[in-house]
C-alpha cells in the first residue's frame, strides 16, 4: 500500500541512524528499533487500528493449577496500554533510587532478584486491592482466601493447613502472617463435620486502626523499602499466639516480601512507647523509623 520511493527513504534514514555518519556516531539497536516503529506509523497511519483490534483479540490471562512446588504459572498477552500500566507500576517500586544511610558503614543490600521484586510488588498490589472498599465480592462475600488449619496446630505454631481449591498444603508460619492482615474466623466441627458454631472475625486490625497505624508509619518501616502504606499488610510484632495484642502499639505496617521474612530476618522489630523501632543491616541499634510526613506536629486529619 506504500509508494516504493517512500520505503526507499525511510530504508536508508534508519540504515543511516544504525550506522553513524561522520557528522553523528551509531544509534543504540534499540532506538533504531523504535525509529522503525514510527516510520512503519507514519508511512502506513491505517495499519494502527487493523493492529490493535487483533490486539484486543488476543488478549488473554491465563492462571494455571498449581505444580508439585506449591508455585501457580501465570502467563498470557495483554494489550498495550494495560500492559504498559502495569510494568510501570511495578517498575516504579522495583527501580526505586536507593540511597545509604549516611550514619552507617554498611549499606543495605536487598538481595532479591529482579523478577522477584517484581512478583513481591505483584503481591503488595493485589492485597491492597482485595482491601478496597468496593471491591467485587465473590459469592456473597469479600474476595478472600479460605485456609483451613487446626485449632492445636495454631496454638503450637507448627503444622500445615490447605487453601480452599489448592491441593499443596501451607505452612501455620504463612496461614499465621495471612491472618495477620485478613484476620481469622473461628469454626468447630464434631468428629462427623457438622458445624457446631461459627465465631466471630477476630485478630485482625480494625480499619480504624489501619488508618491509624498508616498515618503513623507512612509506609513499610524497613529502611529503604518504598512501598506506600495502602500496599503494606499489618504486622503483629509480639505474635499474637504468644500474647500480642491486635492494638496499634502492636502492630507495624510491613510490604509483603518484609512480612513473608521478618521471622527469619535479617531484620528485628520493637515497639518502646508505640513506635516502630528496627534493627538489622546497616542499622545496628535500634532505631525508630517511619516514612510518615506528620511525625512532627503529631497530628492528621
Amino acid at each position: 500500500r506504500v509508494d516504493a520511493a517512500v520505503l526507499r527513504q525511510a530504508e536508508e534514514s534508519l540504515v543511516e541512524l544504525a550506522a553513524g555518519t561522520q557528522h553523528h556516531p551509531p544509534l543504540r539497536a534499540d532506538l533504531v528499533r523504535g525509529q522503525a516503529q514510527l516510520f512503519v506509523e507514519a508511512i502506513d497511519p491505517d495499519g494502527v487500528l487493523p493492529r490493535e483490534e487483533v490486539a484486543r483479540r488476543k488478549r488473554k490471562l491465563v492462571i494455571g493449577r498449581e505444580n508439585r512446588d506449591g508455585m501457580i504459572p501465570v502467563h498470557g498477552l495483554l494489550t498495550l496500554e494495560v500492559g504498559a500500566s502495569l510494568k510501570r507500576l511495578v517498575d516504579a517500586h522495583v527501580r526505586k533510587v536507593s540511597f545509604p544511610d549516611p550514619d552507617s558503614m554498611v549499606e543495605h543490600v536487598d538481595d532479591r532478584l529482579p523478577q522477584q521484586k517484581r512478583h513481591d510488588t505483584l503481591a503488595d498490589i493485589l492485597s491492597a486491592a482485595a482491601r478496597v472498599k468496593d471491591a467485587p465480592e465473590l459469592a456473597g462475600s469479600a474476595p478472600a482466601i479460605t485456609v483451613t488449619v487446626t485449632q492445636a496446630a495454631l496454638d503450637a505454631g507448627v503444622g500445615v493447613g490447605a487453601i480452599d481449591g489448592m491441593d499443596t498444603p501451607i505452612s501455620v508460619e504463612a496461614i499465621e502472617r495471612m491472618i495477620d492482615s485478613r484476620g481469622m474466623q473461628q469454626v468447630t466441627f464434631n468428629d462427623k463435620g457438622r458445624v457446631l458454631s461459627l465465631g466471630s472475625v477476630q485478630r485482625c486490625f480494625t480499619p480504624s486502626q489501619r488508618r491509624a497505624i498508616n498515618a503513623r508509619d507512612g509506609g513499610c518501616v524497613i529502611p529503604g523499602c518504598t512501598a506506600p502504606a495502602g500496599w503494606c499488610e499489618v504486622h503483629h510484632v509480639i505474635p499474637w499466639r504468644n500474647g500480642g495484642a491486635t492494638h496499634v502499639d502492636n502492630g507495624v505496617l510491613l510490604c509483603w516480601g518484609h512480612h513473608q521474612s521478618i521471622d527469619s530476618g535479617p531484620w528485628e522489630l520493637s515497639m518502646p512507647d508505640g513506635l516502630p523501632h528496627v534493627r538489622g543491616p546497616g542499622h545496628w541499634q535500634l532505631t525508630h523509623t517511619t516514612k510518615s510526613r506528620f511525625r512532627d506536629t503529631g497530628t492528621e486529619t
